[in-house]
């Protein structure tokens, strides 16, 4: 007989190691298949294919291209003025000029143009020699056919962002009867030639100028997931990547977990896991307590975003409840 006695060693169980191996797995299959959002009774998983996932940003934008979050936006930037002159003496003859304008996000929607100015967005023609809707109420013609050498047709789209392209073109009965140049200025001081001696049927598309700018805070929340029951803790893994510069858990990206439609967030702590793959990292909070509810979501917060010295984007989100 022994004299010693027999001492059973017990490890304590910790579910949470399983749980984000299957976060992790379930990331990675969205990612690979290039999956939209999706829920399951205790999980969610979002790797940003579209924005169907996403609730409200601010400040922050997803990119359709990457399929990625960041704090980068864009802001179209519209050139304010376009104006045509006349450098020569013209054969006699009609011609004038037709004005088309575009709005809408993806500048498809063509607006309705009045004589001389378009009020629903405020552009305003100025120095027309006549004003005259030609024939139809989506283009406003200003004809010009007794204009002097010298004699400008101006028009000022103001510094509204949603007039991001318009068509201005000219038609002659001659493709030899005037000389104008067409110009473009952001201050209708100093202008900038665009082609010289337009033909019939030439036309210029403007499109907007995009300007991007990484801001230095700003914040996302997802898309609310209704929980089959009461949850009181919550947790989650997203996966993300250091365009620029180096950027650290819970101060420059933060993570809060909510239970309650967002009525109060949780900030979590978060722990570094292994890189999802290369250049590709990941981050984990588990059992984060909140305030009980069934409306669960998350917001990520960003911090200390620097153009070129410090970017993150945020590739996916795997929220476990």
């Amino acid at each position: 007989m022994s004299n010693y006695e027999d001492i059973k060693y017990v490890e304590t169980f910790d579910s949470n190691k399983i749980i984000n191996d299957i976060s992790t797995l379930a990331l990675r299959e969205a990612t690979t298949e290039n999956r939209t959002a999706y829920n399951s009774n205790s999980s969610s998983v979002d790797v940003f294919q579209d924005a169907t996932g996403i609730d409200a940003t601010s400040s922050t934008s997803r990119d359709s291209a990457g399929e990625y979050v960041s704090s980068l936006t864009s802001v179209l930037a519209p050139k304010r003025y376009w104006r045509a002159y006349k450098t020569s003496s013209a054969v006699p003859g009609s011609y004038h000029t037709i004005l088309k304008v575009f709005s809408g996000a993806d500048h498809s929607t063509q607006e309705t143009v009045t004589a001389g100015m378009l009020s629903s967005t405020g552009v305003t023609v100025t120095n027309g020699l006549q004003n005259l809707l030609d024939g139809d109420a989506s283009t406003a013609a200003f004809h010009t056919d007794s204009a002097g050498v010298g004699s400008t047709v101006t028009i000022d789209f103001g510094s509204g962002n949603e007039k991001a392209l318009t068509r201005w073109f000219f038609d002659y009965n001659s493709l030899t009867n005037a000389s104008w140049r067409a110009e473009w200025s952001s201050d209708n001081s100093n202008w900038t030639a665009v082609t010289v001696g337009i033909q019939i049927s030439n036309f210029m598309d403007w499109d907007a100028v995009s300007t991007n700018t990484v801001n230095a805070t700003g914040n996302f929340t997802g898309a609310t997931i209704t929980a089959p029951s009461s949850v009181s803790k919550m947790g989650g893994i997203f996966t993300y990547q250091d365009t620029s510069g180096t950027n650290s858990l819970n101060t420059d990206i933060i993570l809060q977990l909510s239970a309650d439609g967002g009525s109060n967030f949780t900030t979590t702590t978060l722990t570094a896991l292994p890189d999802f793959s290369t250049g590709i990292k990941m981050a984990k909070a588990n059992d984060v307590s909140v305030t009980a509810g069934t409306s669960l979501k998350y917001k990520i917060l960003f911090a200390n975003q620097s153009s070129g010295s410090k970017e993150a984007r945020i590739r996916g989100v795997s929220l476990q409840y």
